[in-house]
């Protein structure tokens, strides 16, 4: 086993410790000023200060996507070092179902009893509740992630081939599709590209050296502000947000 993880029992996986702690970080901040970006419904009263625009746009730059890779890239660890069982869909499915979306099922019925209209339809109800309501879309989609992973792996698709596809995918204009399998389309990238690295035995600590980590903030704050208000100006043309597929 590589000196970059621990034999503590399971083996802790030491490469993403602090970006995890760096998301989560992150993800509160994110929450905390939503209100201020237009994510959230304005606080009444409470004066527009731009600042807090722009540090709520930063917070979530890159979170939701760094979230998926590091998914990936634990699976792809648990993949190379615990064997092709991994790959078994029936272990995979439910594994991942009860980990994902049985709490998505679970807090999507809880928002709906206590923040939505309880007497609508419950053919409706009983879809919303499957599909993840609010925040909780994110758990069916990374559930879906897993599954794609499972069918390019299964479907013996070169990686190379399997890259392009799932880039030129990432492009398209996909509609709404059921348990939120539209975003998987743009999140899978992400996905794929952490699980790979594993797979080919390439570890996240070649980027923790002080050249790379200068380099990648450079241009992050070379893209960040021209992509962001290039973002916001498409928004205000086309009298919408613009979201992820």
């Amino acid at each position: 086993m590589s000196d970059s993880y621990r034999n503590t029992g399971y083996g802790y996986l030491y490469d993403v410790a602090i970006i995890r702690i760096i998301l989560v970080i992150l993800l509160v901040l994110y929450h905390a000023f939503a209100p201020f970006s237009g994510a959230w419904t304005p606080i009444e009263g409470y004066p527009d200060i731009r600042s807090y625009w722009w540090f709520d746009k930063f917070s979530y730059a890159f979170m939701l996507e760094t979230f998926v890779f590091v998914s990936g890239y634990v699976y792809g660890y648990q993949v190379k070092t615990k064997g092709e069982s991994r790959l078994e869909f029936k272990s995979l499915f439910l594994s991942k179902f009860k980990r994902l979306m049985i709490p998505s099922i679970i807090f999507s019925l809880l928002y709906i009893l206590l923040l939505q209209d309880i007497n609508q339809p419950v053919v409706k109800t009983l879809y919303e509740v499957v599909c993840g309501v609010a925040h909780m879309w994110f758990l069916p989609m990374l559930f879906w992630c897993f599954i794609a992973v499972w069918l390019i792996e299964k479907s013996h698709v070169p990686s190379q081939v399997a890259v392009l596809v799932i880039i030129a995918m990432s492009l398209l204009p996909i509609p709404s599709l059921p348990c939120q399998i539209h975003h998987v389309f743009y999140y899978l990238p992400f996905f794929y590209a952490g699980y790979m690295l594993q797979r080919r035995d390439i570890s996240l600590k070649s980027l923790y050296k002080p050249n790379v980590v200068v380099m990648l903030t450079i241009a992050f704050i070379a893209l960040f502000p021209t992509l962001t208000l290039s973002k916001e100006w498409a928004e205000g043309l086309m009298g919408g947000v613009i979201s992820v597929w």
